[in-house]
């Protein structure tokens, strides 16, 4: 089930094991009891990575919240606590427009 992969330096994704979507499809037991087991694993679709699906405690051991709520309230509070980039859409745009 899945293969171990090494797909590049960021912290969630550094070291995994890789399930396609038909794996998934026919050995989810096997996938449920690795991920149960704190395995994080990439999930692709004809070959793309699409997702990563990791175990209800985060890779890095932070508690992942138990509800929607409680998670909109973790991203207000990073919101809330960094400084914007731009003013306001139109900067962002000419930002973007500028760079290519």
């Amino acid at each position: 089930l899945g293969s171990s992969k090494v797909l590049g330096s960021d912290m969630y994704t550094w070291r995994m094991g890789v399930i396609s979507a038909t794996d998934l499809k026919q050995k989810t037991g096997d996938f449920i009891r690795r991920l149960r087991a704190g395995e994080p694993f990439v999930l692709t679709y004809r070959g793309r990575r699409i997702g990563v699906i990791t175990p209800s405690k985060g890779v890095r051991g932070e508690a992942v919240p138990e509800n929607a709520d409680d998670a909109w309230a973790e991203v207000d509070a990073a919101l809330d606590a960094s400084e914007p980039a731009f003013d306001d859409w139109q900067d962002a745009t000419a930002w973007v427009r500028c760079r290519s």
